[in-house]
């Protein structure tokens, strides 16, 4: 005689020969046999502790790796602040590269930042073959406790140094502008 068992899933019986698995639901079933709570793999147990958490783990006790990628995020958001420009004049990355009188894969490479970072002459230079009226500027300033303390900032591109100093003294959050 054949031991068999009963295993209750979504409100139905069924039966099955004692060791044998039933799909019930879609899911394997072992009779008999409870199952545990899954516990957090270690992807899952990151994005608990969001992003900010994990960077601290990666970088923790490897501050020049932490300036390399810090170095590469700030090189990205000048790129795409420069393709955005060349869009917004309606502008291929060729048609840029030829007015500006470089190849476009030195365009590209300034705008996916993986060329070093561009002189001061070369992004003034993109940004009139784009024929905007866009300002390249600096700014310079401290981290605080509420985001970033802008000690001055002005334009670098044609005299205008007034565009940007109504900045100096504020503290811009994260993420805000």
């Amino acid at each position: 005689m054949t031991k068999r068992s009963s295993v209750r899933a979504a409100g139905a019986t069924t039966t099955a020969p004692a060791g044998k698995t039933r799909t019930l639901a879609g899911q394997g079933v072992k009779p008999g046999k409870q199952t545990k709570a899954k516990k957090p793999t270690k992807r899952e147990g990151h994005a608990s502790r969001g992003l900010e958490g994990l960077r601290q783990e990666v970088f923790e006790g490897k501050p020049e790796a932490e300036r390399a990628y810090q170095d590469s995020r700030q090189r990205a958001q000048l790129g795409a602040g420069l393709k955005l420009q060349r869009r917004r004049a309606g502008l291929t990355l060729r048609q840029l590269a030829e007015k500006a009188g470089w190849s476009p894969s030195y365009v590209s490479r300034l705008e996916s930042a993986t060329a070093p970072w561009p002189k001061v002459d070369s992004i003034l230079r993109y940004l009139a073959a784009c024929g905007t009226d866009a300002r390249c500027g600096l700014v310079i300033g401290q981290p605080s406790a509420n985001g970033f303390h802008i000690d001055s900032a002005t334009t670098i591109s044609d005299g205008r140094e007034a565009l940007f100093e109504h900045l100096a003294g504020r503290t811009v959050a994260p993420g805000k502008a």
